[in-house]
């Protein structure tokens, strides 16, 4: 057990969680989620920072109702927080991407307790239909008992032999693939190029195919969770959210068209993809219609937040039920103000920003 573990641990004992949720708490908590995992898959172990099991997601949903918060919805969430008529433990649930688990998994376990959700989707995937290719290669990498590669045997214009035995070195190699595959190739030979890459490190790519959990929701499974009142929201169409402000743009302009195929709703609610911003891209947000945007900053959103930073909570495997519980009951901040306070008594500067990478493309 660590030592935040301990305390966490020793102030859950004592009551300390039931007595802030019950008399400290503010403001409006959003909860981030991508990736469900089934029973009995890998995939929780291969990223634990994007795949949460489904036990752990149902296990989620019952705390909040047993603790009775109020899960709403998030244009609602966000206008009860302008007119300052918030009801206590408000929270709003998302989703990033749109992964095929949120269509096979979530959707049931959100249904059972009827909370709404806002799902993010970047749409260049739900157009391809393939597996992510990122992820894809990422997972294969991960999958493979080969620790020695050389990537000529996968394309002739890659070159290199390689010993990869850590994390990191996998790392490595894969933003090798990246680099050749995104500017180089088209989507058609990116999906040659992984199926031959599973060839060589022996993993089952067609597999992979079938399982779908590195694919997002098709276009008709977009229309029957937007049919069923799940709120469908942008995060770009490539997943990227350039510096220069016209590719920018322009990436939330072809999300947005894209899912109006699909979609008949006002979509004005981005998620920033990776976390990424910078407030220079707030008025020209606001000028294409974009009347909020999530980052992945932590903490509680109060009336005074800025529309176009609002921070989330990303949960995940990663994080275990007693973490979980102090940021929704309000001692996680009160930690981290006390960290804050204490690295300034120290002369250390404070943190301004989580730092962040998320793992998907």
């Amino acid at each position: 057990m660590t030592i935040k573990d301990f305390v966490l641990f020793l102030g859950k004992s004592l009551g300390l969680f039931a007595i802030i949720r019950n008399t400290r708490l503010q403001g409006l908590r959003i909860l981030c989620y991508h990736g469900i995992a089934s029973s009995g898959t890998d995939e929780s172990k291969f990223r634990r920072k994007i795949y949460a099991n489904t036990e752990t997601f149902a296990r989620r949903l019952n705390w909040l109702a047993r603790k009775k918060y109020n899960v709403l919805d998030l244009s609602q969430a966000l206008e009860l927080l302008e007119k300052k008529r918030l009801p206590r433990r408000a929270v709003v649930i998302t989703f990033d991407e749109g992964f095929y688990s949120f269509y096979q998994t979530a959707f049931g376990l959100l249904r059972e307790q009827l909370y709404p959700a806002t799902v993010y989707v970047t749409s260049y995937y739900v157009a391809k239909q393939n597996p992510v290719f990122r992820l894809v290669v990422q997972y294969m990498l991960w999958k493979t008992t080969r620790t020695q590669f050389d990537l000529s045997e996968v394309d002739q214009h890659l070159s290199g032999e390689y010993v990869c035995r850590t994390e990191k070195e996998r790392d490595d190699l894969a933003w090798e693939i990246f680099r050749f595959a995104e500017t180089r190739l088209d989507e058609e030979q990116r999906v040659e190029l992984a199926r031959r890459l599973g060839q060589y490190l022996s993993v089952d790519y067609d597999q992979i195919v079938r399982r779908r959990f590195l694919h997002l929701m098709t276009p008709e499974q977009i229309r029957e969770m937007h049919d069923a009142g799940v709120d469908i929201q942008l995060h770009t169409h490539r997943h990227q959210f350039p510096l220069k402000e016209e590719r920018a743009r322009r990436e939330i302009i072809d999300n947005r068209t894209a899912l109006a195929e699909v979609v008949d709703r006002p979509m004005v609610h981005l998620a920033y993809p990776s976390g990424l911003w910078s407030e220079a891209a707030f008025e020209w947000l606001k000028a294409i219609g974009v009347q909020s945007a999530a980052t992945c900053e932590v903490g509680p959103n109060l009336p005074g937040t800025s529309r176009f930073s609002l921070r989330r909570f990303i949960d995940s495997e990663n994080i275990s039920q007693l973490e979980f519980e102090a940021e929704l009951s309000g001692v996680a901040d009160l930690l981290r103000s006390l960290r804050s306070k204490i690295k300034l008594w120290r002369g250390q500067p404070e943190e301004t920003m989580a730092d962040v990478r998320s793992q998907v493309t």
